[in-house]
């Protein structure tokens, strides 16, 4: 059993292994990028959080103003 390989043969199988390298590498290289960003926009949103929450625990003071019905019925 003898296997013959020609010049078109080897350089068919060249390329595709190179198409299919290339496209993992892309795809890995896309990968590592959406994964950064969703690592900022985790943050981000932690962050949001934390300053929502300090806000909301401040006591807020309301001002009525004068000539209003509420302060009509008193």
């Amino acid at each position: 059993m003898k296997i013959e390989l020609d010049l078109k043969t080897l350089v068919t199988l060249g390329g595709i292994v190179a198409m299919l390298s290339s496209f993992v590498y892309t795809t890995t290289l896309r990968l590592d990028n959406i994964e950064e960003q969703v690592i900022q926009l985790e943050e981000e949103q932690a962050k949001l959080v934390r300053r929502t929450r300090v806000k909301s625990n401040k006591p807020k003071i309301q001002k009525q103003k004068k000539g209003t019905k509420h302060d009509q019925k008193k």
